[in-house]
């Protein structure tokens, strides 16, 4: 790991016991893992963002093909 830009983040004991334990089945330490899982959720996030827009202009397109929007 880079030691650029870090911060440091605090959590409950219980809750990194419980990361600790996971990481481990995934052979990482809880850093690593917690990487993993955030950058993870940021991609499907801007994945889920993309369609939730794509779906909106089907449904605008729609809409105007029908007359209720200009």
């Amino acid at each position: 790991m880079e030691n650029i830009n870090q911060i440091k983040l605090s959590l409950p004991a219980e809750l990194h016991q419980q990361l600790k334990d996971k990481a481990a089945k995934n052979q990482k330490n809880v850093e690593e893992f917690l990487i993993s899982i955030i950058k993870r959720e940021i991609e499907n996030h801007r994945d889920t963002s993309a369609h939730h827009e794509e779906d909106e202009e089907k449904v605008k397109e729609r809409l105007r093909s029908l007359g209720y929007l200009d």
